[in-house]
């Protein structure tokens, strides 16, 4: 492709898996409030948030188990796409 720089495609899963904004907005700022509370910071946030966030919104696991497989199989279909 010859850029200097990366390239952003956005893939949402499917819409049946999807997790309303406001619930998991609700979650994020939760957890980020209790993060600062405890004083997690630097490479420690993203772990604790994870786990929060899945703490608050059980189905927000699955929902980023489909997030990683819809990336998985969008990402092979470019790299087929770019080999061509």
């Amino acid at each position: 492709l010859g850029l200097d720089g990366g390239i952003l495609v956005p893939n949402p899963i499917e819409k049946s898996k999807e997790i309303p904004n406001k619930v998991v907005d609700s979650a994020i700022d939760k957890a980020l409030n209790e993060a600062a509370l405890h004083g997690i910071r630097g490479k420690d946030v993203t772990p604790f948030l994870l786990s929060k966030i899945v703490e608050y919104v059980p189905e927000a696991l699955n929902a980023n188990v489909e997030l990683v497989k819809s990336n998985a199989v969008l990402g092979s279909k470019i790299a087929i796409e770019l080999l061509k």
